[in-house]
């Protein structure tokens, strides 16, 4: 094996190229990384802590919103047993009766799988202006705890507005007249077994 002697010199230079190096990889193999974790961790608590502030807020107005909620249950039952089962009949009375107060026109107005507990769809196609349009959406909306807005479609000419109207009835009865013969178990109409 062949011996070299390096000078002080050179051993100077080889010790200090080798101190770069430790501190080059420490940088980009140790530090860099640590720091960008750093910035990761720092922002991820940044959004926690507003999280926190938005949890802690709503947490103070949990109590308000569970009264809230538990009234809004009350008064649905409420409803549902002083109302009973919609009337049909009248129901669709008071839609036309609606229409004409509003200066509506009905063109159609259906009806499709109708039970008696169960409810069923009404459809309904109207015209009129718009502001009449707009009044009798809105009585309908209002005009019974057992009937929910499904589906409104609206297309206008410029002056006019033509509509469609999908309703869900939560129930509709059709109550016992004298002299009208339907088996019970036929109708879908029936209120008993």
């Amino acid at each position: 094996m062949i011996k070299v002697r390096l000078a002080t010199r050179e051993i100077g230079l080889l010790a200090i190229l080798f101190a770069i190096l430790i501190l080059l990889g420490y940088y980009f193999f140790i530090l860099q990384p640590l720091q960008a974790r750093q910035t990761r961790l720092s922002a991820s608590i940044a959004t926690l802590e507003q999280e926190l502030r938005r949890l802690e807020r709503l947490e103070t107005e949990e109590p308000v919103l569970r009264a809230e909620v538990a009234a809004l249950k009350t008064t649905a039952e409420l409803l549902l047993v002083k109302s009973g089962p919609l009337s049909l009949p009248q129901f669709l009375v008071s839609m036309e009766q609606h229409a004409l107060d509003q200066g509506i026109q009905l063109r159609t107005l259906g009806l499709q799988n109708l039970h008696a507990t169960e409810g069923g769809m009404v459809n309904l196609s109207f015209f009129g202006t718009y502001a009449g349009v707009y009044r009798f959406l809105q009585v309908i909306e209002a005009e019974a705890p057992l009937l929910a807005i499904m589906q409104v479609s609206l297309q206008s000419d410029g002056e006019a507005v033509a509509g469609d109207l999908n309703l869900r009835l939560s129930s509709a009865v059709i109550p016992e007249r004298p002299g009208l013969v339907a088996p019970p178990r036929q109708s879908p109409f029936a209120t008993g077994p």
